[in-house]
């Protein structure tokens, strides 16, 4: 299995970044920040994630969850296209979280939910932008699967051509 290299900055792309504060109510008192859909679809299944807040504690910890979505298309009581949450993560305050997701799908979205205690929520989101060799589906001669579907459509070519001047003789 091949190793990332995660350590390589030029490899990182900023995906998104937002900053929310949260609402008072007619008492003055904060209304808990609503999950946060990132509005843009990764191109990566690779992610790092760091949470910061003004308002939290030195010695808060926890930022909430990442929710990664699928959308099934499963029709349930009349509506379509029904999201599973297959993976939920733990994100942390002040300090990167990895977010490695399944490919269950080439398109997918997130959702943050932060703890209702965090009155102001600062979220970066970076996409790795390097290879993702760790999911290549290999053949038991050690050949990677595209390379052997490249080289049967080499040959197909060839023998689609061959039976083309056959045919016209």
């Amino acid at each position: 299995m091949s190793q990332l290299a995660l350590a390589d900055s030029s490899l990182w792309g900023l995906l998104w970044n937002t900053d929310i504060t949260a609402v008072t109510d007619s008492l003055g008192r904060y209304e808990p920040i609503s999950p946060i859909t990132v509005p843009v679809v990764p191109d990566s299944h690779i992610l790092a994630a760091y949470i910061s807040s003004s308002t939290a504690k030195s010695y808060w910890r926890f930022a909430g969850f990442c929710t990664q979505k699928l959308q099934t298309g499963i029709t349930v009581g009349g509506s379509i296209n029904t999201d599973a949450s297959p993976e939920r993560r733990k994100v942390w305050l002040n300090r990167w979280t990895l977010l490695d997701f399944p490919k269950y799908t080439q398109a997918y979205s997130m959702v943050f939910e932060p703890p209702h205690w965090l009155q102001q929520y600062s979220i970066q989101l970076f996409q790795w932008t390097g290879e993702d060799e760790r999911h290549l589906t290999f053949l038991r001669d050690g050949t990677e699967l595209g390379e052997k579907i490249d080289e049967l459509r080499g040959d197909m070519s060839a023998i689609q051509a061959d039976l083309d001047y056959y045919f016209l003789l």
